[in-house]
């Protein structure tokens, strides 16, 4: 099943991609979906979410016991993610096409809201097992400007080395019914 709040972008899919598709944001509760599935993917969604903690509860209820989540988000304190906190959308749509070949219209407004490590180990605690692991992995914003890029990395080994799990640029999180 393929859940979306903007159709048009379940309907890129391959052709039978899905057996159902449910237009819906995450973070309103659906009743009919509750204990319906073994395992649910969110790939760079949760990020786009107003309000992560309903939607992860909304996702928990739709797991039947047993059941579980695999996500990947971007997380909070990014470069990338703090930058798109003060440069307004359609200039950062428009740099990204410029500098990084990103197809006009293919990304949408993120939120942030709750993508740190504490708060989602926080939000999972509730969940029979979860696991978030933080990942570092930003430099291709930078790839067009080599020095900057280099610069990155640089720092990104930092961020590992010290273990500031909260900076990290995305998270896997994995969470148990």
């Amino acid at each position: 099943m393929g859940l979306d709040i903007a159709g048009d972008e379940l309907a890129v899919a391959e052709p039978g991609s899905y057996d159902e598709v449910v237009i819906g944001d995450i973070g309103s509760h659906v009743p009919a979906l509750d204990g319906r599935f073994d395992l649910i993917v969110s790939w760079q969604v949760l990020e786009h979410v107003e309000d992560l903690q309903a939607s992860l509860e909304n996702t928990h209820r739709y797991l039947r016991p047993g059941g579980r989540m695999v996500a990947m988000l971007s997380g909070s304190y990014a470069v990338f993610a703090l930058l798109a906190r003060v440069i307004p959308y359609e200039i950062r749509m428009r740099a990204m096409t410029r500098f990084l070949g990103v197809e006009p219209g293919t990304r949408f407004e993120t939120h942030y809201n709750k993508c740190t490590y504490r708060a989602l180990d926080a939000l999972l605690g509730t969940w029979t097992g979860h696991e978030v692991v933080p990942l570092y992995c930003g430099a291709d914003y930078f790839r067009p400007w080599p020095f900057v890029e280099r610069t990155y990395v640089a720092y990104e080994h930092w961020l590992v080395r010290t273990k500031r799990v909260n900076l990290a640029t995305h998270y896997l999180i994995v969470g148990d019914r």
